[in-house]
C-alpha cells in the first residue's frame, strides 16, 4: 500500500496538500506536529477518508488522546509511549500502528525489538531505522525477507532511500512516501517516483531486483532509464542505486544474492572488488552469477561512430578499473595503444601485459605525440580536480573521449575550444547499459536497446 505522507502548517496548507495526496494514495499520513494549534474540526473532516494520524517527532500522549477522538482510519502510536491498551480500551474501534524508530543506526537486534513490538498489541507494526551506509539497507531487507508475521520496515536516510522502493518485494506493507519537495522525513522519496519511475503498483513478491552499486553513484541517471525500459518490454522487474564502498562489499553480496538480485551494474570503486578481475556487471542465472565488462565495448562503440579505431594511435589516460577496460577493447579493435597513469608502476606493468607503450605521468608528452584518440579514464573531475594539462596539449585533428558521466567537463571544454571531436560520457554510458542489458536479457537486440534507453531520458 502506497501512503503519502503530509506536515502541513496551517488549515490551508493541510486542504491543499491533503487533495493531492488522497488523490494518489492508499492512505495519506497526516503529521500534526507541524501545526501550533490542532486544527480539529477540519481533521475531523478529513479523517472520514482512507488516513494514518501521527504525532510525527513529538512525544505527547494527550496529543495521541485527542487524534484516537477523531476517529482516524489509523493511528500511529510510537512504542515509546505506553498507550495502546488505554487507547484500545477507550476507543475500540480504533485501529492502532505501533511504530519504532532509530533515528541514528540500524540495530544489529532487528529481530529482538520486532518480538518486542508484537507485544504492544497493536494492529500492525511499524519498524523503521537510520541507515549510515548501503550495508545498513541490504540488512534490513534481509531481516524484512526473513519475517513471517507482516510488517513495514524500511530505512531512513539516503543511504537507505533504495529500501523504500525495494521493501515491498519482501513483504513490507506499507510504502511512505510524500509530495514533490515536500520530504517529511529523511531519504524519503516522492510519490511521483515511486509511481511514475519505479511503477510502485506493480511491484511485488515476484518483482526482480536489479541494482547499480557504487560510490559516488548519485549522478547516475539509471533508475530513470532502466525503469523506463523495464516496462517498455513488459519484464517484471526494478532498478535501484545502492551506495556501496569497498569497505562494504564483502559484506553486501551475499546479501545481495540471498535477496535475489538478477543483476548488477559496477561502478566506481567496486569494479576490482568483486571478483579478482574487473567487471562492471553481474548476472545470476540459474544461482550462478557471471560476470562482464561493458565498459571498453560502450566507449569503443562511442568513438567509431567518428571511424574505426583500427591503426590508430591511441593515448589513454588512466589505468584503473575502467580503463583497463577500454584498453583490452582498444587492442582487441587493432588500435596502437600507449597508456600513461599516476601511479607509473601500475601503467608500466600493465602496458607489458598488454604489449604496448607507456610514459610517465607528465603529459607534456602529448606535445610530441602525434594521437589520433586521447581517452580520459581518470576519475578526475569527480573529484573537482584538473587534469595536469592544458588545450595546448590537445591536437584538433583528434578525437577526445572521457568517462566521467558529463557531457561537460572541463577536460572536454578544452577539447571543444580546440575544435577537436568531442565523445561524452553519456555516450559511452548508454551503449555499456545496452550491453548489459543484452546480458541480463539474452533476447533483447542491443540496437533496440540502446536507441530505447536514449528516448528514455
Amino acid at each position: 500500500m502506497l501512503c503519502v505522507s503530509i506536515r502541513p502548517q496551517n488549515e490551508e496548507e493541510l486542504l491543499k496538500d491533503f487533495a493531492k495526496a488522497d488523490a494518489l494514495a492508499d492512505f495519506v499520513e497526516v503529521r500534526v506536529d507541524g501545526f501550533d494549534k490542532l486544527p480539529v474540526d477540519l481533521l475531523k473532516k478529513l479523517f472520514k477518508r482512507p488516513t494514518i494520524a501521527s504525532i510525527g517527532t513529538l512525544q505527547e500522549a494527550n496529543l495521541l488522546e485527542r487524534l484516537a477522538s477523531l476517529h482516524p482510519t489509523w493511528l500511529d502510536v510510537p512504542s515509546t509511549i505506553p498507550l495502546v491498551a488505554t487507547l484500545k480500551s477507550r476507543h475500540p474501534e480504533l485501529k492502532i500502528i505501533t511504530s519504532y524508530h532509530d533515528f541514528d543506526k540500524t540495530p544489529d537486534n532487528l529481530e529482538e525489538i520486532f518480538k518486542q513490538l508484537q507485544t504492544l498489541g497493536g494492529d500492525k507494526i511499524k519498524l523503521v531505522v537510520q541507515a549510515n551506509c548501503g550495508l545498513d539497507g541490504l540488512k534490513l531487507l534481509h531481516f524484512l525477507k526473513r519475517q513471517k508475521k507482516p510488517l513495514t520496515s524500511f530505512c531512513m536516510g539516503e543511504n537507505g532511500s533504495f529500501t523504500r522502493v525495494l521493501a515491498p518485494l519482501y513483504g513490507s506493507e506499507i510504502t511512505y512516501s510524500c509530495l514533490p519537495e515536500k520530504e517529511t522525513a529523511p531519504g524519503q522519496l516522492s510519490c511521483h517516483e515511486l509511481l511514475f519511475i519505479y511503477h510502485f503498483r506493480k511491484l511485488s513478491e515476484k518483482t526482480k531486483p536489479f541494482a547499480l552499486i557504487g560510490k559516488p553513484i548519485a549522478q547516475s541517471p539509471s533508475f530513470i532509464t532502466h525503469n523506463a525500459l523495464f516496462e517498455k518490454i513488459g519484464f517484471d522487474a526494478v532498478y535501484v542505486k545502492i551506495p556501496l564502498g569497498s569497505e562494504e562489499i564483502k559484506q553486501s553480496l551475499p546479501l545481495i544474492e540471498s535477496l535475489g538480485f538478477q543483476g548488477l551494474s559496477v561502478t566506481h570503486p567496486l569494479k576490482a572488488a568483486i571478483t579478482d578481475s574487473i567487471y562492471n556487471t553481474v548476472g545470476w542465472k540459474d544461482g550462478q552469477a557471471h560476470y562482464l565488462n561493458t565498459d571498453g565495448k560502450g566507449l569503443l562503440d562511442a568513438i567509431e561512430m567518428h571511424g574505426s579505431v583500427k591503426d590508430k594511435k591511441v593515448v589513454l589516460l588512466g589505468a584503473g578499473a575502467t580503463g583497463q577496460a577500454i584498453a583490452q577493447e582498444a587492442k582487441k579493435r587493432g588500435a596502437h595503444l600507449t597508456i600513461t597513469n599516476r601511479t607509473e608502476a601500475k601503467a608500466y606493468l600493465f602496458s607489458k601485459l598488454l604489449n604496448c607503450h607507456y610514459f610517465p605521468w607528465n603529459l607534456s608528452h602529448l606535445l610530441a605525440m602525434p594521437y589520433d584518440i586521447l581517452i580520459n579514464a581518470t576519475t578526475v573531475g569527480m573529484h573537482q580536480e584538473s587534469l595536469p594539462l592544458s588545450k595546448q596539449h590537445i591536437r584538433k585533428e583528434a578525437i577526445v573521449a572521457d568517462v566521467i558521466l558529463n557531457a561537460d567537463t572541463p577536460f572536454l571544454q578544452m577539447a571543444r575550444e580546440q575544435g577537436a571531436k568531442v565523445v561524452t560520457g553519456y555516450e559511452m554510458w548508454f551503449r555499456q547499459a545496452a550491453y548489459q542489458f543484452c546480458f541480463w536479457k539474452e533476447d533483447l537486440k542491443y540496437e533496440e536497446v540502446l536507441e530505447w534507453l536514449k528516448a528514455s531520458l
